[in-house]
């Protein structure tokens, strides 16, 4: 059930870059946490500090990002720390990946998209 529920994300999430323009960071997560409020974190290579891309308060979105999303969105960052698989995290235009807001200042991402090692 969760293979099939990542395999829609994924398709829906591919299908829907296509009109996207913005700032694409590549890498790996390293560390990932929540906490106590739902907030999640990851520290990913592009950044070298904690960023916040969701939460998963269901009542409530996090810069346009829905609670249910988030769960996805968790999901694919525990299969990229699990798997040491790379991930592409996009942000709207202006970001810049190295210099991203930390923790709760952070910008909330567009999509997040696992990435095959080739």
């Amino acid at each position: 059930m969760i293979k099939q529920m990542l395999a829609i994300l994924l398709i829906t999430i591919l299908l829907s870059t296509n009109a996207y323009s913005g700032v694409s960071c590549n890498g790996t997560i390293d560390y990932l946490y929540m906490d106590k409020s739902g907030g999640v974190f990851v520290y990913g290579s592009w950044r070298q500090d904690y960023t916040k891309i969701c939460d998963i308060d269901t009542a409530t979105d996090w810069n346009g990002i829905s609670g249910e999303t988030c769960k996805g969105w968790l999901s694919l960052a525990l299969a990229a720390k699990t798997a040491k698989q790379r991930v592409k995290i996009a942000y709207p235009d202006g970001a810049v990946c190295d210099a991203l807001p930390t923790y709760n200042n952070s910008t909330g991402p567009n999509f997040i998209l696992l990435k095959p090692d080739l």
